[in-house]
């Protein structure tokens, strides 16, 4: 898998894929696949996600009440690597929700070899930072990205970089008048 990952213990991954197979989805929206954890906040679902999203280091956490008497709280993973981590490493651990996990790993990972651009992870960043030095190759190997990407993405996240609007609809400051 990607080294820039976390693989929580195997206790924490049969957790997940319980809760995944009781609690939660593997479903597609749009045109793209996810994975949700859901909990109320009467099984104080909100530190359980936020638990998740820490353990697991991805995913995103949020409440909605959907018009329901008790707060209701996610994890959500929706990046296509990090729905392929989850994924394959709670699948010996899946049980009702397995052959969901298998259609959507098929389509996250067609969806990665086609090439097809996809958001950078949290955990990309770190580890392009914490390996900035290394030859864009050795990079493009361990995240499984392109050299062109990671070439790009350096460009971009370089402190000089301008920014993304470009010098042209930067602010323009009025030269002093000279005396």
């Amino acid at each position: 898998m990607y080294p820039h990952f976390h693989t929580p213990t195997e206790r924490v991954i049969a957790y997940t894929a319980g809760l995944i197979d009781g609690e939660g989805s593997v479903c597609a929206q749009g045109n793209r696949y996810q994975i949700n954890v859901t909990q109320s906040v009467v099984n104080d679902g909100e530190d359980l996600c936020r638990w998740f999203a820490k353990i697991w280091g991805l995913g995103t956490v949020y409440g909605f009440d959907k018009n329901m008497p008790n707060m209701q709280w996610a994890w959500h993973v929706a990046q296509a690597r990090a729905v392929e981590h989850v994924l394959i490493t709670c699948m010996p651990d899946l049980r009702v929700k397995r052959r969901q996990a298998v259609k959507a790993l098929a389509w996250v990972q067609a969806h990665i070899a086609e090439g097809r651009r996809l958001a950078w992870t949290p955990g990309e960043e770190r580890w392009l930072l914490d390996h900035w030095d290394a030859p864009d190759a050795e990079l493009a190997a361990s995240l499984g990205r392109s050299q062109h990407a990671i070439r790009h993405h350096r460009n971009a996240k370089r402190p000089d970089a301008p920014d993304r609007r470009g010098v042209a609809n930067r602010r323009r400051v009025a030269k002093p008048p000279q005396s």
